[in-house]
């Protein structure tokens, strides 16, 4: 994205008003069933063809952790692929907050690690995100 131009990044700052705006009663909106815990998966990854499930429980009205395993192809933060087809492990951890209504509902930062053990990284992590049910 080109920010410099400064039409694209007003129409940016408008979408993401109003996502914030909509989704505050998008959970009874759309008739969401609140739950305590969830497994999920992210659907970008896997059209990169590396695969990661994670679990993810409801801790207070407003908050959420989440244990992530995954089994990848490319190189952490890189277009780079591991050589001969090769896949490494990666586990994670994450604390999310949601910004409207109880968790889990669409929209969320959080904050956390991915630990890669056979490239020994640890890699901080900071993410907003939408879970969609």
């Amino acid at each position: 994205m080109d920010f410099k131009g400064g039409k694209l990044k007003k129409t940016f700052i408008i979408f993401l008003s109003l996502l914030v705006l909509f989704t505050a009663k998008s959970v009874y909106a759309w008739s969401f069933t609140l739950v305590d815990y969830a497994f999920t998966t992210d659907i970008i990854e896997i059209i990169d063809e590396d695969y990661q499930v994670e679990f993810m429980s409801v801790m207070a009205h407003d908050s959420a952790w989440a244990a992530r395993v995954g089994f990848y192809r490319h190189l952490e933060d890189s277009k780079a692929v591991y050589g001969k087809d090769e896949r490494h492990w990666e586990l994670g951890f994450r604390w999310r907050y949601f910004f409207m209504e109880r968790a889990p509902n669409l929209l969320f930062f959080g904050i956390g690690f991915d630990n890669r053990p056979e490239d020994n990284t640890i890699t901080p992590t900071g993410e907003v995100g939408l879970i969609f049910k």
